[in-house]
């Protein structure tokens, strides 16, 4: 599940870094508003990956906490349950904050947005790939997985 996290956080800090309008990196939350006019795919990446952290069905964040949550519950943990249960709404209404300003909201300013080379993009739409499959193909890989382990004892 550390795998799932990895590439999703990885590629949301990817994006973080390589963003700048005329050699400043931008460092407020507001300095990504409209982004999904310039640059649809990194936007459309960047929301899967954010939802993918908050857990949303079908993409591997929603399955990587849907077996955490049943491990805990399944241990009588219950109070941890509602715990990460409230975080997981908190952060949700944040990644759907920052999703909200890439898509809806107008850009604040009108210097172009620019760090997005082919090969930055690439790398982000590459991390987003396996979160999507991860999560839609999770029962096969699973299935993979158990024949795989008759091999290793």
């Amino acid at each position: 599940y550390m795998f799932i996290y990895t590439l999703a956080t990885l590629g949301i800090f990817s994006f973080i870094m390589i963003i700048r309008r005329e050699d400043r990196q931008l460092l407020t939350v507001s300095d990504i508003s409209g982004i999904s006019t310039s640059r649809p795919l990194l936007a459309l990446s960047v929301a899967i990956l954010l939802l993918s952290l908050a857990g949303i069905p079908p993409l591997s964040g929603f399955v990587a906490k849907f077996h955490i949550f049943t491990a805990v519950l399944n241990k009588n943990y219950y109070v941890l349950a509602i715990i990460a249960g409230l975080n997981s709404v908190v952060s949700l209404y944040y990644y759907l904050k920052i999703v909200r300003l890439m898509v809806l909201k107008p850009a604040e300013s009108t210097e172009p947005i620019s760090g997005f080379s082919l090969m930055n993009q690439g790398a982000i739409v590459a991390l987003c790939i396996p979160v999507l499959l991860l999560g839609v193909f999770w029962e096969k890989l699973i299935t993979l997985a158990d024949g795989a382990k008759v091999f290793i004892q």
